[in-house]
């Protein structure tokens, strides 16, 4: 640029004008074209739509990690319990609270220690035994339940202010507390289940890790459930994704002595099991 204006300077008048006009429009051509200026955009744009829905099944992928995680915790903590109360199950009868509060709701999490106070849910009863009111929470559930029935952001709400009516991400199978509750059946025992690899001890409330488009999958009522893929955690302590096909996961589906599935809802875990495709 120096070297044009040195030169310029020792033209006449005349030439010197067209020298910078040729100069101006050399300037003007060495600028991006427009076409290549949009090519770019859209290579940056291509490689971020290859690149995003990647990184999002990478991000939920860890979450279902983490989910069954949680939920092996809850069932290590469920053995334990069991160990200390000569392999006796935990049971709504045990707390006195309603049968739905006890098995789907976080409760005083921490449990206070005030003398003579009852435990009201099973993850209140599991607390001592891992101590962490996270792995209530699966990561993908984005809501929280206050004591008003309205859905909130739970990153709105401080762990510690969660109030005792919050939804836990995971919920104990009915069948395990209506059997212990019957008083013919009387399965209170873990002896009492016969085929624990195939007996659901907790699962998740929703399909988090699948759309979560089939609601809430505890709820009898709810007929978007079937064929929803939910995280469970069997009486054996181990994790695996099932899809849901009509009276799980509250209750037994299938018959084990004949291998064909039940008709209706079974709670007797003597008798029958999970089996899920």
């Amino acid at each position: 640029m120096e070297k044009w204006h040195s030169d310029c300077d020792q033209l006449p008048c005349p030439v010197r004008e067209l020298y910078l006009d040729q100069w101006r429009i050399d300037a003007v051509q060495r600028k991006p074209s427009p076409v290549l200026i949009l090519l770019f955009v859209f290579a940056i744009t291509l490689t971020a739509l290859f690149l995003c829905p990647h990184s999002l099944a990478a991000r939920e992928s860890s979450r279902k990690a983490g989910c069954q995680s949680n939920m092996k915790e809850i069932a290590l903590a469920f053995s334990m319990y069991m160990s200390d109360y000569d392999d006796t199950l935990p049971s709504s009868a045990i707390s006195r609270a309603p049968e739905r509060t006890f098995r789907s709701t976080l409760g005083r999490v921490p449990p206070p220690r005030s003398k003579g106070y009852k435990a009201k849910t099973v993850f209140e009863l599991l607390y001592p035994y891992r101590r962490n009111r996270d792995v209530c929470f699966c990561e993908s559930d984005p809501t929280a339940y206050t004591t008003r029935g309205f859905w909130v952001f739970k990153k709105t709400i401080p762990r510690k202010s969660l109030p005792p009516s919050t939804p836990t991400s995971y919920v104990l199978k009915k069948a395990i507390n209506d059997a212990w509750l019957d008083p013919k059946i009387k399965a209170r025992k873990e002896i009492d289940f016969n085929w624990p690899s195939e007996q659901i001890m907790f699962y998740e409330r929703r399909s988090f890790h699948w759309g979560d488009r089939a609601g809430d999958v505890s709820d009898p009522k709810n007929t978007k459930r079937f064929g929803a893929s939910i995280n469970c955690v069997f009486m054996d302590t181990h994790v695996k994704t099932h899809r849901i096909t009509e009276f799980e996961p509250d209750y037994y589906n299938t018959n084990p002595a004949t291998g064909t599935p039940t008709k209706r809802p079974q709670i007797n875990p003597r008798m029958y099991c999970d089996r899920l495709p």
